[in-house]
């Protein structure tokens, strides 16, 4: 399972803003060094954490790392 280090690696990295924008700010990341498949989910997850306040933006982190890798291995999302 590849996106749990890598979970672990963002989160360490936030700092200073709120969780949904340090989540998204984490999700850009990840887009930046992903594939075009992963990183067309990971900027649109980013996207809708700064559009929409989130409840669990942890949560919706770890969703959207699973769909990019998901998207990654061209396997379709649940």
């Amino acid at each position: 399972m590849r996106s749990a280090p890598l979970l672990g690696l963002l989160l360490l990295a936030a700092c200073g803003k709120n969780a949904s924008d340090n989540a998204a700010a984490q999700l850009d990341n990840a887009a930046a060094q992903s594939d075009p498949a992963a990183a067309a989910v990971l900027s649109n997850a980013a996207d809708d954490l700064r559009e929409n306040d989130s409840a669990n933006p942890a949560a919706e982190t770890q969703n959207a790392l699973q769909a990019a890798g998901n998207a990654q291995a061209g396997r379709p999302s649940q």
